[in-house]
This record gives structure tokens, C-alpha cells and sequence, in this order.
């Protein structure tokens, strides 16, 4: 059941990425894929059904420590060391093999068709 909801979870934020990519970056977007690094929050409702919904796109989520529970600190700073990673190693030392750890790639070449 839960990969059956992250499978329609990581479409939405997939053609939620390509309907917006070319406003988000619009001198970049034919010219440089590879330009710079936004970090979002995605919100989702799961319903009854077992049906994701999009709720809201954040595009500065709050990642302050401060009031959260440690487990939501821990976490948070396992995202940023992944994140950094992925995004900034590379830049440093393009000769490195990236290591994904937590973080998937999805292709953002598909376009069109609905999230179920």
C-alpha cells in the first residue's frame, strides 16, 4: 500500500516540477540544466482512499531547529549532509561518484498524464 502511495506522491511532485520548471528558471532553462539548487517542501493529504493530494509547493520550508523534537532535528540534519552531497561535492571533485543515499532522482523528461 505505501509504495502504491509513493509511487503517486513522487508523480506529483515530478509534473509539479516540469509545469513550473521553465517559469522558475526561465534564462537557464534551454541553456544549463545543471544552474543551481532549490530545496521544496512538498505537503500532501492522504485520504480514505489511500488517495494522495497535493496540498501546497513551499519553496522556503522552515528548517529551523529551534521548538522541534530531536528525532525532526536528527532528521533535518541527515537531509542537509545528503543534500550538500549530492548538490555541492560534485562541484568540488567532479571525479567523486555522487552517493544518493536517502535522495531518488526522477525524470523530469516525461510529460502529461494525471497522477493515478
Amino acid at each position: 500500500l505505501f509504495c502504491s502511495i509513493y509511487e503517486k506522491i513522487k508523480r506529483a511532485i515530478t509534473l509539479s516540477y516540469i509545469e513550473t520548471q521553465a517559469s522558475m528558471h526561465p534564462q537557464h532553462h534551454r541553456k544549463n540544466r545543471h544552474c543551481g539548487y532549490q530545496l521544496f517542501a512538498f505537503d500532501f493529504l492522504i485520504d480514505n482512499d489511500q488517495k494522495p493530494w497535493l496540498l501546497e509547493v513551499n519553496a522556503s520550508p522552515g528548517c529551523s531547529r529551534n521548538r522541534r523534537p530531536q528525532g525532526m532535528v536528527d532528521t533535518l540534519q541527515e537531509m542537509f549532509d545528503q543534500l550538500a552531497e549530492v548538490a555541492v561535492v560534485p562541484l568540488l571533485n567532479s571525479s567523486r561518484e555522487i552517493k544518493l543515499g536517502a535522495w531518488e532522482l526522477l525524470d523530469t523528461r516525461a510529460r502529461g498524464g494525471d497522477i493515478d
